[in-house]
């Protein structure tokens, strides 16, 4: 036994590609078609080869013969064989029997057995309701003779129980609750089957005096059965997820190659937005699971485990359900047929949806941890994050140029940032609900340049920080943390790092030092009254007359251009080429004769928006970025960091935050229908904050997500902070309508400008129409 093979995190990718493997093998509709309803059922074939690979057992330590495999690794496995509807009992088999068994009694004379799969045990916990809510709900006796423990009653839904040679029941004696273990052919065991929906069949155990032996008994018999529960919980999420990737692919398939009104249905808008949205549910659902996946490997409490499973399992199983009945529907007429594939995934999305709790179950049942309290993502409080002040004096101390701020640790220099940002930043200035103006802000600039913390990217050389990728997170992390307010950033964000990327040596000579200063303030020049999204529209003109491009057009939706010295533009510099071709980034000097610039009072009042009108306005040649007409690639970078900003969760997390003390101050929170809004917003942000966080990965890794990552991440981000400013609103009544800062519980919160701006977000950065042509296209192609 101690020389079975144990895997290891690295190994994950190779058990995802074994079961992928094996799911190709075994993947027959028409097998699952016959097998409905069946007895032995179709996939009898298929468990001794799910017991060889040692899947049964991979859950179980080496000391047993198990393969002490991880959640995560559990996890792909049963992704893989929901893609493939593979609706094998491994979740029962080798995690609800075997993690019982193991918590409730790791010295267990069983557990090699239940390794090597020779003796497949599952759990018996139900018993006609929906009791993942409450499992201690249990009306099956427990009685006990001189020969030992009877059993009397009976369970439903017991998964796997026509596979398993024994079953765990959890059963109620007059001192308290136990965990029995019982043959699933012994005398006063009898098993029927229910046909579910999928035509996998749920046992129906009846016990008659069962003879049985005990596991466990009280609080030891509840941990057991309470972890057991959550841990299969996450991995069915996993199945779930597996189910919806598929029923994704398969309608993408589809809609390529079903030809209507002479085209692919592929090409009409309503379905390309409608298959993008089910790509954001799919990929929500991804990183919900692997942040629960990551959360459960490190679990130091149950708590822990039970939140990360529940939110998981809601997302997943919602997802599941989501698109596939989405996908019957862009299937049309052929996707109600049972002839029709697609009808079997949206079964199998059905079954695991409910099987071990629906999403409302499990938002109900989180409702009782997530109370209406403030939300914290950060919890990084390791000694190098506390002991931030020496070493930040000791960088502070050098020039600029002589800094490496990359020698130090993440925690280290996490630890710099916290304490920068929490001595520096005035209190007037944090988590204001409004962009705000130079005039206000001015000083926090030229705070941060003094003190060389004002360009996070740049280099060194060039008076910035040199972070790479890892600490650039850090820096945008802390100060969201301690919600310091947007700085007036084009220049320094997007002019310089565009400067540096590909400007000449010239234009960061002249450029980059007045950034700096605050000499140059910089606003951004795409959208046109007629070329909003649609950038490759736009008509602004630039004709070069001897050294000199000569502009003539007009900009809108700048923002805070009457606060900004110079502008970026995208120009049309070949009116012979279409669309994105003929394109040119210019740098423009807005003081100058010829600019006319008019603020726009936005929904909330405030004048953020501006239009910028350029008649006959001028720019050296040298001022442009790039080669003539391949304006559009240098722009592309600028898009890309403006949606993954977009994307950050603070402004959700503060929402959320103020909400909760909102209902705690109000008594809203004992309101039940507002417990269950408020989970499920919690959850939202848990899950957006799983996803920026899995950009933030790939940034760390050296690499910039992609168009449609960064997509994905501004639909989720701007959707949640619209519904979480909308549920502060309508839980305050009139209050909520009341324009201007307020005392609301206690706080000053101006409550109705969030909410107002909020319309924005969905539209500024490409309209979220626009991301979902952008996904679409990633999917179905042109």
């Amino acid at each position: 036994m101690d020389d079975a093979p144990v895997l290891t995190g690295d190994d994950t990718a190779l058990v995802r590609e074994s079961a992928r493997g094996f799911a190709a093998r075994f993947r027959d509709m028409a097998a699952i078609r016959r097998g409905r309803g069946q007895m032995p059922w179709h996939e009898a074939v298929r468990l001794p080869e799910m017991a060889a690979l040692g899947w049964l057992g991979a859950l179980l330590p080496a000391s047993c013969g198990g393969l002490e495999a991880s959640l995560t690794d559990m996890a792909a496995i049963a992704e893989e064989l929901g893609a493939a509807l593979l609706a094998e009992p491994l979740v029962p088999l080798a995690v609800l029997g075997p993690r019982c068994l193991l918590h409730a009694a790791p010295d267990h004379g069983l557990l090699p057995s239940v390794a090597s799969g020779a003796s497949p045990v599952t759990l018996a916990w139900q018993e006609g309701r929906n009791d993942i809510a409450d499992p201690m709900r249990v009306d099956t006796r427990a009685t006990r003779d001189a020969e030992g423990w009877r059993l009397h009653g009976s369970k439903r839904f017991v998964a796997g129980a026509w596979a398993a040679r024994s079953v765990i029941v959890s059963a109620r004696a007059s001192d308290g609750l136990k965990l029995l273990l019982v043959e699933a052919d012994g005398p006063g065991v009898t098993i029927s089957q229910e046909s579910r929906a999928d035509g996998s069949p749920a046992g129906l155990l009846t016990l008659d005096a069962a003879r049985s032996s005990l596991i466990a008994e009280g609080a030891a018999a509840e941990a057991a059965l309470r972890i057991a529960l959550d841990e299969a919980a996450l991995i069915a999420a996993a199945e779930a997820l597996g189910v919806a990737r598929a029923a994704l692919a398969a309608t993408a398939v589809y809609l390529r190659m079903r030809v209507a009104f002479g085209r692919p249905i592929a090409s009409f808008q309503a379905l390309r937005h409608r298959i993008a949205d089910m790509h954001v549910t799919c990929e929500l659902a991804g990183a919900s699971l692997a942040d629960a996946l990551r959360l459960a490997e490190g679990m130091q409490d149950p708590r822990t485990l039970r939140l990360a499973a529940g939110r998981a399992k809601a997302r997943c199983s919602e997802a599941a359900v989501e698109i596939t009945r989405e996908a019957i529907q862009l299937h049309g007429g052929i996707g109600f047929t049972d002839a029709c594939d697609i009808g079997l995934y949206l079964k199998r999305a059905t079954v695991l949806g409910a099987w071990l709790g629906s999403a409302s179950t499990h938002h109900a049942r989180m409702a009782g941890d997530i109370a209406a309290e403030p939300l914290v993502l950060d919890t990084d409080d390791s000694p190098q994050a506390r002991g931030g002040a020496q070493r930040l004096a000791e960088i502070q101390a050098m020039p600029v140029a002589a800094r490496d701020w990359n020698a130090l640790s993440d925690a280290e220099f996490r630890a710099c940032a916290r304490y920068f940002f929490d001595s520096n930043l005035p209190h007037d200035l944090r988590f204001v609900p409004r962009r705000m103006g130079w005039k206000e802000i001015g000083d926090w600039y030229l705070l941060l340049s003094r003190a060389g913390w004002l360009a996070a990217t740049w280099p060194p050389a060039h008076g910035g920080m040199g972070l790479n990728a890892a600490k650039q997170m850090i820096y945008a992390e802390e100060m969201q943390r301690v919600g310091a307010p947007r700085l007036l950033d084009h220049g320094i964000n997007n002019v310089g790092s565009i400067l540096l990327a590909c400007g000449t040596e010239e234009q960061r000579r002249t450029y980059l030092p007045r950034i700096l200063t605050g000499e140059h303030i910089w606003c951004q020049g795409y959208s046109e009254p007629d070329a909003g999204s649609d950038l490759a529209s736009l008509r602004t003109e630039a004709r070069l007359e001897g050294e000199e491009f000569v502009i003539s057009g007009q900009k809108i939706w700048t923002t805070l251009a009457h606060e900004a010295t110079h502008i970026y533009a995208l120009v049309r510099t070949d009116r012979s080429k279409p669309g994105r071709d003929g394109i040119s980034f210019l740098l423009i000097d807005l003081r100058q004769p010829g600019v006319t610039i008019r603020p726009i009072r936005n929904i909330a009042g405030h004048e953020e928006f501006c239009e910028v009108f350029l008649d006959g306005v001028r720019t050296h040649r040298g001022n442009m970025v790039g080669a003539l007409n391949e304006g559009w690639a240098v722009s592309r970078a600028v898009l890309g960091f403006e949606r993954l900003r977009v994307g950050a969760p603070r402004n959700s997390v503060l929402a959320l935050q103020r909400l909760g003390r909102v209902a705690r101050q109000t008594g809203l929170e004992d309101d039940p229908l507002f417990r269950a809004r408020f989970t499920r917003l919690a959850c939202d942000v848990l899950d957006l904050a799983a996803l920026y966080g899995r950009a933030a990965d790939t940034l760390k890794a050296g690499s910039a997500p992609g168009m449609e990552e960064a997509s994905v991440l501004k639909i989720v981000a701007t959707r949640t902070e619209q519904r979480l400013t909308e549920a502060l609103v309508e839980a305050l009544g009139d209050a909520g309508t009341v324009t201007g800062p307020q005392d609301v519980a206690g706080m000053t919160m101006d409550v109705l400008t969030p909410f107002l701006s909020a319309r924005a977000v969905t539209i500024y950065g490409g309209t979220n129409e626009i991301q979902r042509n952008i996904i679409a296209r990633g999917i179905l192609g042109k």
